[in-house]
C-alpha cells in the first residue's frame, strides 16, 4: 500500500524485516490562513499545546478517549510513544530501549502499540495499563519474533499483525491474551489489523507481494473486502470505516452507502481521513499545493460539510492545525500543528460549555462572494455555503439563546461597520449603501451567526 505520508506515520506497514532504527520525520511547510473575525472565537473552542518530550522536537497526538486522555509519539532522533491524562505526558517505554509508538487507546486508559526491544531492536507489540502502570509484551503471548498493534476496543481485545519469520499476518488477541491468526482467513499473504470497535469488528489491510492491496473488514465470522478503492485505518461502534481512496479523496465506508467521498475543504487539492466518532464525523486533512510545496489544514466533516479546522481556533492562538487523527464524541479533536515555529500536538475542545456557545460550528460567512467583486466560480476557502449557516443555528435552538438571538448577539451593527470600515474590498462595493440596513439584508439572523472574511490578498 502506498500510505500517504502522515499514515505512515500513524500506521507502519508489515515488513519483513526483523528489526529496525527509527528515522526522523522531515519537516513541512505550514500554512496560517489570514482570517479576521467579528465575534470572540474563544466561546467556542480551546486548544492545549501537549508539548513535546524533547526539547528540540515534534510530537502528533494520535488518539482521544471519551475522558480526554490522548495518545500520540514524540519525536527526536528517536521516537517514544507517549499518554496524556489531562496534566501531563507520561512517556511509553516498554522494553527499555527508548523507543515506541502508540497506536490505541480505549476508554479504560489501556494503550496498544509497539516497541524495540533494548538488545535486538526487534519490534514487539505492548499493552499498557495506565492504571497499574503495567506492560504486558503481546507479541511473546503470539509466541512470534516480531509484533505491531494498532487498535484496542473497551472489551481489551487488540488486534495487529505478528512475524515469526515470514510474512506478517494480522493478529487478534483476545481479553485473556490469547491470540489467533487472523491472516489465516484474509486469503492474502500479508495482513496486519490496524482497528477494532466494541462490536469487535476488525479493519485489516491484506495484500500479495505486487498486487493491490485491499482493506477488509471482519465481523467475527465473515471477511468483507471493501475494495481496492478503499484504504481504510479506523472504525466507529456502527462499523463506519474512515481512511481515503486512491482518487485523493478522504473516505467513510459503510455496509448501506458504500463508499462516501470527503471533499478538501475550500477547493483543495487532496484529502485523507484518519478517525471517525459514533456521531458519524470523520478528521484529517486537506491538502493545498502551491508549486512544489504542499500545505495542509487540519479538516474536520460534520453533517455533510468540509470544516477547517484553524477556522475554530481562539483569536491570536498562534497555532497552524495541519494534521487531525482522533475525535472522540464530546467535541475533542487530536493531531498535530505548528505553533511558535515547532510542530507540536494538540488537542482543541470545539466547545467549550460556554453559555449559548454551538458545537461543530465554525466561524462562518453567509456572504455572497460576488458582492465583493470576487470573480465567478473563483473558490475562496474561507466563504462557506449559506446552507451551513442554516443549520448551525438551528443547532443552536437547545442552548441558552435561540438562534435568532445568539444570531443578534453576534454579528452586531457596530461590529459590522467597523469592519465594513476596515476593509477597503467591502467599503468599496457597499459605498453608497446605509450599511446597518445592509448587513441586515445580507447576514440574516436566520441562516448566519457570525462573518468572517479573508481580508487578504485581496
Amino acid at each position: 500500500m502506498s500510505f500517504p505520508s502522515f499514515f505512515r506515520w500513524l500506521h507502519p506497514y508489515p515488513r519483513y524485516s526483523r528489526s529496525r532504527r527509527a528515522v526522523s520525520r522531515p519537516k513541512r511547510a505550514s500554512f496560517r490562513p489570514h482570517i479576521d473575525i467579528l465575534e470572540d472565537r474563544k466561546l467556542l473552542s480551546t486548544i492545549t499545546d501537549l508539548g513535546a518530550l524533547f526539547a528540540e522536537g515534534s510530537s502528533v497526538g494520535k488518539l482521544v478517549n471519551s475522558s480526554g486522555q490522548v495518545v500520540g509519539d514524540s519525536q527526536d532522533n528517536f521516537v517514544q510513544g507517549f499518554f496524556y491524562d489531562g496534566s501531563q505526558m507520561t512517556i511509553l517505554d516498554p522494553f527499555g530501549s527508548g523507543e515506541s509508538q502508540a497506536f490505541g487507546l480505549n476508554d479504560s486508559g489501556e494503550v496498544v502499540g509497539y516497541g524495540l526491544l533494548a538488545d535486538t531492536y526487534a519490534e514487539h507489540a505492548f499493552l499498557w495499563d495506565s492504571t497499574t502502570g503495567n506492560f504486558t509484551d503481546l507479541t511473546n503471548l503470539a509466541g512470534a519474533e516480531l509484533g505491531f498493534a494498532g487498535g484496542i476496543n473497551d472489551s481489551s481485545q487488540v488486534v495487529g499483525w505478528s512475524n515469526s519469520g515470514g510474512p506478517s499476518r494480522a493478529t487478534f488477541w483476545d481479553t485473556d491474551g490469547t491470540a489467533t491468526d487472523l491472516g489465516a482467513l484474509t486469503g492474502y499473504q500479508i495482513s496486519s489489523g490496524l482497528a477494532i470497535n466494541d462490536s469487535g469488528q476488525v479493519v485489516i489491510d491484506a495484500v500479495d507481494p505486487g498486487i493491490t492491496d485491499h482493506t477488509l473488514l471482519y465481523d467475527g465470522s465473515t471477511m468483507t473486502d471493501l475494495g481496492s478503492d478503499v484504504h481504510g485505518i479506523g472504525i466507529n461502534d456502527s462499523g463506519q470505516v474512515v481512511g481515503w481512496a486512491s482518487n485523493g479523496r478522504g473516505i467513510i465506508w459503510d455496509s448501506v452507502q458504500g463508499i462516501q467521498y470527503l471533499a478538501p475543504v475550500g477547493g483543495y487539492a487532496s484529502s485523507t481521513a484518519a478517525g471517525i466518532n459514533n456521531l458519524s464525523q470523520a478528521v484529517g486533512e486537506s491538502v493545498r499545493v502551491a508549486g512544489h510545496v504542499r500545505f495542509f489544514h487540519a479538516t474536520l466533516w460534520s453533517d455533510g460539510s468540509a470544516l477547517d479546522l484553524n477556522d475554530f481556533l481562539p483569536t491570536g492562538s498562534g497555532w497552524a492545525l495541519e494534521h487531525a487523527y482522533g475525535i472522540n464524541d464530546n467535541d475533542l479533536i487530536v493531531g498535530s500543528g505548528v505553533i511558535n515555529g515547532a510542530s507540536h500536538a494538540f488537542l482543541l475542545n470545539l466547545n467549550d460549555g460556554s453559555p449559548g456557545a454551538p458545537s461543530h460550528c465554525p466561524r462562518k460567512s453567509a456572504i455572497d462572494p460576488a458582492l465583493f467583486g470576487f470573480q465567478p466560480g473563483r473558490s475562496d476557502p474561507f466563504l462557506t455555503d449559506i446552507e451551513s449557516q442554516a443549520s448551525c443555528a438551528q443547532r443552536l435552538s437547545s442552548s441558552a439563546l435561540s438562534g435568532n438571538q445568539a444570531a443578534e448577539t453576534a454579528l452586531m451593527p457596530a461590529q459590522v461597520d467597523r469592519a465594513f470600515s476596515e476593509h477597503p474590498a467591502i467599503t468599496r462595493v457597499l459605498s453608497g449603501v446605509a450599511r446597518e440596513t445592509r448587513w441586515r439584508e445580507v447576514l440574516s439572523p436566520d441562516t448566519a451567526i457570525a462573518l468572517a472574511i479573508s481580508a487578504s490578498d485581496r
